[in-house]
């Protein structure tokens, strides 16, 4: 395994691809917000709507909750597409034994 590889919830290595709906967004499997019904303007298409009708910059927030619950929903059952998940809070590092005084080339 090289570094920098992200690896699955089954331990085999994930390959990046490029959405098949969207064609803008790189995937490791996560369900792209594109793929779903936008709960706020009601698009199927690529992009969400404006109230205006014309193309919104950006994707509504419910329509990128909506991809996340799906995530949930399918790491709940155990789909062995997606990548794991990041740690909810900071790693810390482990504090060093020494106090910062006596640690070596540091005044």
């Amino acid at each position: 395994m090289a570094a920098g590889e992200i690896v699955g919830m089954t331990g085999l290595p994930l390959a990046l691809r490029l959405c098949e709906k969207c064609r803008r967004c790189n995937t490791f499997g996560e369900t792209c917000p594109a793929s779903l019904r936008c709960p706020t303007c009601g698009s199927t298409a690529v992009r969400c709507r404006r109230p205006s009708g014309h193309d919104a910059a950006e994707w509504h927030r419910a329509r990128l909750k909506a991809a996340a619950d799906v995530d949930a929903a399918r790491e709940a059952a155990g789909d062995p597409v997606l990548p794991p998940r990041w740690p909810e809070a900071p790693i810390r590092a482990p504090q060093s034994r020494f106090p910062k005084a006596f640690i070596p080339g540091r005044r």
